[in-house]
């Protein structure tokens, strides 16, 4: 499977961890989600971060249906815009219970 890095932008620092992010190249054809949640799995991520860099525009819609899937994910929203930033617990195992 080839790998890219995605690009780092000058002007914004705060993606800082998301340019760490690998992603599957385009021509694996990755589902939405699947993109996203190989990007949670390196951080968390904000809904203006997965449209820039994952081309994701509908991400809430994206979160519900890996919340859907059985995904911990927590939701917080950013100041007094629709934005939200999105972070991936792990599952419960059964020993944990």
């Amino acid at each position: 499977m080839k790998m890219k890095t995605i690009p780092s932008s000058s002007d914004d620092d705060s993606y800082d961890k998301i340019r760490e992010i690998i992603i599957a190249d385009d021509e694996k054809n990755l589902s939405q989600c699947k993109k996203l949640l190989l990007a949670l799995r390196q951080c968390s991520i904000s809904t203006v971060e997965a449209r820039k860099h994952l081309s994701i525009m509908s991400v809430a819609s994206r979160i519900m249906e890996l919340k859907e899937q059985g995904h911990n994910i927590v939701t917080t929203r950013i100041g007094l815009k629709k934005v939200a930033r999105y972070f991936l617990f792990a599952k419960k195992s059964d020993h944990d219970e």
